[in-house]
């Protein structure tokens, strides 16, 4: 599927990292949609009319944090792929009760924009591409 075709629904309460990650994402091609809270991710996941492909959701967030938003998304939109982001290690999100099960949908913060594609393309089932030599500055 090309990048194009690919709506990401990126959610991160800092509001730096977020525009950074959507800059890139957009950069590469993907259609990107922005929340900075749980909250407004579910409001786009109910009214957007549109395919969304990926949730990209920060782990630690307030009101809920990414693991119940995904549960709360995924009964919206069920064909939607999940991918985590933290700067948070896994053992002070398992210490906050997050536990991520599947450990191959989680990317740690920092990351490169070429790292992040990978990552996508191995979540969306996609792993066979190659990214630019030039996507290997550290985003986060």
């Amino acid at each position: 599927m090309p990048t194009k075709s690919v709506t990401i629904l990126l959610v991160d309460d800092e509001l730096d990292i977020q525009q950074q990650v959507a800059k890139v994402l957009a950069m590469q091609g993907y259609r990107v949609l922005e929340a900075r809270h749980a909250i407004h991710a579910l409001q786009l996941c109910k009214h957007y009319s549109g395919p969304i492909h990926l949730l990209l959701t920060d782990v630690v967030m307030p009101y809920m944090n990414g693991r119940e938003l995904a549960t709360a998304a995924l009964a919206v939109r069920p064909q939607m792929r999940v991918l985590y982001i933290s700067g948070h290690y896994e053992e002070i999100l398992h210490s906050k009760g997050i536990d991520l099960l599947d450990k191959a949908t989680f990317l740690q913060k920092p990351f490169s924009p070429s790292t992040l594609f990978q990552k996508i393309r191995d979540v969306l089932g996609h792993g066979g591409l190659n990214p630019r030599a030039e996507d290997t500055a550290t985003l986060t």
